[in-house]
């Protein structure tokens, strides 16, 4: 289980990551993306490198213990599985 640091789309209320390095992801309006994904071994997170779009500082969390390992997020991004695409379902 890892922890993974999120935002929170005011709009559309999507709650997204960035799975992977080059995993540009954005909300299911259009109004903000997230890229950058890498998972930090020292705090056990996966972290968000660069946000686009307008956001309040409130709007960013990180959300523990998710059932998932950094191998299967990398995985779900690449293989386009996308189980941890949006993440409203831990938020």
């Amino acid at each position: 289980m890892i922890n993974i640091r999120v935002v929170k789309c005011k709009q559309c209320s999507s709650v997204i990551t960035s799975r992977a390095n080059h995993d540009f992801n954005t909300c299911k309006c259009g109004q903000l993306s997230v890229d950058g994904g890498y998972f930090n071994k020292d705090t056990n997170t996966q972290c968000i490198t660069r946000i686009i779009g307008s956001f309040q500082q409130e709007h960013l969390s990180i959300i523990p213990d998710i059932p998932v390992t950094p191998e299967q997020l990398y995985n779900d991004w690449n293989k386009g599985i996308n189980e941890f695409k949006y993440l409203e379902k831990y938020a």
